[in-house]
């Protein structure tokens, strides 16, 4: 009787397929277990509670961990096939829901997550807000493209002692590493109802703004912008006004700061021209408006000499009539926004109490 001798069994595919069975393994473990969502949601609780940025991280390692799983023990139950088709009709209803909310709403992005602290107190990082496209309500002018492109330009400062002509705004000039020893920089910081700010028309007043900071009873103020005038006629910031989100331009500090992200602050004014629409946007809890940032350091080289210029009705995607708080944070966290960034510990005490 003839026997055949057994092929060798090769020791590195056989130790593939043992890694293999033991991920899968794994994989069922933690499935049947959940524990994966779990993880995402007792991570997520103690953020809320604590605020530790790595949980923020155990949030996103949960989630991502709960989908892979899920699709490693579907392909294991029935296939790779139909997970793919599953996958695809997952795809498909979240496609068909989100563009159909968009439709309903009149916008290309229904839903959005705060990033910063920037609308504080009003809106919270971390909150879920939904958007709807139209007309925005805040106060409108109608003037000429050619009276409209001074707001492109970079401001003169008026002070005491004459003018300067500035990148972005004194604010931004004196809060700098660069320039806040200036001379003009103290009296700035001192007396800032004394200078003023141009483009064309346009004028930015400056005044003492009393700030409040987390866990500290004392009160400051700092110099800060309450809004903007136009051949004299004053808009001052409204909360009535809606907040409108608008996406940022390539190249500007804004797109850096928010890695390409969207940008949701308040409109202050709408500029109408006959080609266009401009957004005078300010965060509530920002001291100047988004067009008067700008870096002037090298702590962070590739920021250096970058500013903003006004949004325009081609970047607008809709303004907020709705936001529920934390439900944001998941968009966050898996978009790697794990650390809180700065000035949400204070907050302009004026919007407050509004």
């Amino acid at each position: 009787m003839d026997t055949k001798t057994p092929a060798p069994i090769n020791p590195k595919t056989g130790r593939i397929a043992q890694i293999k069975h033991s991920l899968s393994t794994m994989a069922q473990d933690a499935y049947k277990t959940n524990a994966f969502l779990i993880l995402a949601v007792v991570a997520f609780a103690l953020f809320l509670i604590t605020k530790i940025p790595v949980f923020g991280f155990f949030v996103a390692l949960g989630i991502v961990g709960a989908v892979v799983v899920e699709t490693a023990v579907g392909v294991r139950e029935t296939g790779w096939k139909n997970e793919i088709k599953e996958i695809a009709i997952a795809i498909l209803i979240a496609l068909v829901v989100w563009y159909g909310a968009g439709f309903l709403l009149g916008t290309p992005s229904p839903i959005n997550a705060i990033v910063s602290c920037s609308m504080l107190p009003h809106l919270e990082r971390g909150d879920l807000v939904l958007l709807q496209g139209g007309a925005v309500n805040a106060p409108q002018i109608n003037i000429s493209d050619a009276d409209a492109n001074a707001l492109f330009s970079e401001p003169v400062v008026h002070y005491p002692n004459g003018t300067l002509q500035v990148n972005g705004s004194i604010y931004s000039y004196c809060t700098s590493l660069l320039y806040h020893a200036e001379p003009i920089c103290d009296g700035f910081k001192s007396t800032p109802e004394l200078y003023y700010e141009t483009r064309g028309n346009f004028t930015f007043r400056y005044a003492k703004c009393p700030r409040t900071f987390q866990n500290d009873p004392k009160q400051y103020t700092e110099p800060c912008v309450d809004g903007v005038e136009y051949n004299g006629q004053a808009y001052n910031t409204n909360l009535k006004n809606d907040v409108v989100v608008y996406g940022t331009k390539t190249g500007e500090l804004y797109s850096y700061t928010t890695g390409g992200g969207d940008i949701i602050h308040r409109d202050i004014l709408t500029v109408n021209t006959p080609t266009r629409s401009i957004y005078m946007t300010k965060g509530d809890n920002n001291a100047i408006f988004d067009i008067q940032a700008y870096y002037y350091d090298t702590i962070v080289p590739h920021l250096k000499n970058t500013g903003n210029t006004p949004a325009t009705s081609a970047q607008f995607k809709g303004k907020v009539i709705g936001r529920v708080p934390y439900l944001g944070y998941p968009k966050l966290f898996i978009s790697l926004f794990f650390t809180e960034p700065e000035g949400c510990n204070m907050i302009f005490t004026k919007y407050a109490s509004q």
